[in-house]
């Protein structure tokens, strides 16, 4: 389940300096996979499900529909994808590298709205 941002533009760029960090530190090996769209994640499904249920309970039940996301710190994973014989498929798995704190704005958030 994915919910698409709004506030691409503040996103991207926050993404940008971030990756930028990365790669000067790391090396463009450490940056293998762009992430695409950005978005969050609610959930990851190993099967074949309808979202519909999920999709339906969110548009129905939270409301506002929009809220402004605060990002504070920035989680660093190793992602690994690997191919799972027992699934039959692909499975992402992660292990966390960092935890680093944002500066922030007066308030102590910086708002991606």
């Amino acid at each position: 389940m994915l919910c698409w941002t709004s506030g691409r533009r503040r996103t991207v760029a926050l993404i940008e300096r971030i990756r930028s960090a990365i790669r000067k530190a790391r090396g463009d090996e450490a940056l293998q996979y762009s992430g695409g769209r950005p978005h969050i994640s609610l959930g990851y499904s190993y099967g074949s499900a309808s979202s519909d249920p999920l999709n339906s309970e969110l548009r129905n039940r939270v409301i506002p529909r929009r809220a402004t996301l605060f990002v504070d710190r920035v989680h660093l994973l190793d992602v690994a994808w690997t191919f799972d014989e027992d699934l039959g498929g692909w499975r992402m798995t992660w292990e966390p590298v960092a935890e680093i704190p944002l500066a922030a704005e007066p308030s102590g958030f910086i708002p991606l709205r």
